[in-house]
């Protein structure tokens, strides 16, 4: 670890990349508990692979445009003074070159996942929530909730916990029109209820309806 406090801002900076790659890919797919370790390995690679990517492009500018680009060599050799006579170049080189490593980080994070090995087809790392609510991502999700004291409730799904691991901490959450029905009543729309969040713990079953996006909500987009 670094010991110094510029030492822990320019580690900080160079793992910027792999913390984007990191957000983008929890975004767009279910989130993996993985050790400190493995997490650790995942983001140190990931920011190593786009920052050397970073610098290779760095490197093909210096060669094509060398009176534009920062001198490395002499930076390395004269140090302070060669820092002091161009550091406004070379701070915004930097930021520059951050900048482009984020950017891999993002588009890497945003790259489809594939989560089954090809050889076992049968053996999947995604939750059943995953599974039943991004089958159709071009439709509208409705889904019904049976809750463990026989009531129910039913709406569009708003967002969700999609975390891999099948545990009773997740939750979901329903936007309007919501509907409920008590146990043994009739079901009845709930006014002035834009959303409702759903503990996993609290639920006996699930019935999940993909109905089509409406034309004004797809033109909208």
């Amino acid at each position: 670890m670094p010991s110094s406090f510029t030492g822990l801002v320019l580690f900080v900076l160079l793992l910027a990349p792999g913390f984007t790659f990191a957000a983008q890919r929890e975004r767009r797919g279910p989130r993996r508990r993985r050790s400190a370790f493995g997490e650790t390995v995942l983001l140190g690679l990931t920011s190593f692979l786009c920052d050397a990517a970073a610098l290779l492009v760095f490197a093909a500018l210096r060669v094509t445009m060398p009176d534009h680009t920062p001198d490395v060599g002499r930076l390395v050799r004269d140090g302070r003074t060669y820092f002091d006579a161009h550091y406004a170049s070379i701070a915004w080189w930097a930021l520059g070159l951050l900048a482009l490593a984020c950017a891999f980080g993002f588009v890497l994070g945003r790259w489809p996942p594939k989560f089954a090995p090809v050889f076992a087809d049968d053996i999947t790392f995604t939750s059943a929530w995953w599974d039943l609510f991004e089958q159709y991502p071009d439709s509208t999700v409705y889904v019904g909730c049976e809750l463990n004291d026989g009531s129910y409730l039913g709406g569009e799904l708003f967002t969700y916990n999609s975390d891999e691991d099948e545990t009773g901490d997740r939750e979901l959450a329903l936007s309007s029109p919501i509907t409920y029905r008590a146990a043994g009543d009739d079901p009845v729309d709930l006014e002035d209820v834009g959303a409702v969040s759903v503990s996993a713990r609290q639920i006996k079953f699930l019935t999940v309806s993909y109905l089509p996006v409406d034309d004004e909500d797809a033109s909208d987009e």
